[in-house]
């Protein structure tokens, strides 16, 4: 994760459930990635750089190969949200918006039974081609946006990569920070998050 915020006020914010961007591109919610890119290393986000943990369990899986590693197999998205403890109320709430969405946003229920791999990686769209029917990114934003307190956090390949954006902050577990200076993610030095000592460690390149 990238971000402006030191790390004291980036444990404070944590602390308080507070860390939830307003302006991110598929709506509220704390970003994150499991594959650095340059754009995070580099900066763009902050001069910051955060490793966490993240209980993954009840989040919304699109990409098939980690919703392997968390599930032990293969599940559609219907699937995963029927292991929800809320998982009939959000699939109520699914039928009641089935009927009423217009539009972009338009619908039906089944189209969320259908298996993994439909599902097309926002990086791998052409520069200009429209979204897919079954995009990662756009599926994102239509739960975001509809079911952003229901759901604990989403996992998908958008237009930053690799996303874990995250609703339920306190499935987050705080590592270690480095800074974001350009380095290869090999070469940054991460430091223990939870040693205030480091806290105030100027930048040295």
């Amino acid at each position: 994760h990238g971000s402006p915020a030191s790390p004291r006020k980036f444990l404070k914010l944590l602390k308080n459930k507070e860390y939830r961007s307003q302006r991110g591109f598929y709506g509220k919610g704390l970003y994150t990635v499991w594959e650095m890119d340059d754009q995070i290393s580099g900066g763009f986000y902050g001069k910051y750089l955060y490793k966490m943990n993240v209980k993954l369990y009840g989040f919304l899986i699109f990409d098939e190969e980690v919703c392997k590693k968390v599930y032990k197999k293969s599940l559609t998205i219907l699937e995963q949200i029927k292991l929800m403890p809320n998982g009939q109320q959000i699939i109520s709430k699914m039928k009641k918006l089935e009927k009423q969405i217009p539009g972009k946003h338009r619908f039906e229920i089944s189209d969320y039974n259908k298996p993994l791999s439909v599902y097309v990686k926002d990086s791998e769209l052409l520069p200009g081609e429209l979204a897919q029917e079954y995009d990662q990114g756009g599926s994102a934003l239509f739960f975001n946006k509809f079911f952003n307190t229901e759901i604990p956090g989403l996992v998908f390949h958008g237009k930053d990569g690799a996303t874990v954006l995250i609703h339920n902050i306190s499935s987050v577990i705080p590592l270690s920070w480095g800074y974001a200076d350009g380095s290869d993610i090999t070469q940054i030095n991460w430091m223990n998050i939870l040693d205030p000592s480091k806290w105030d460690q100027v930048v040295t390149k």
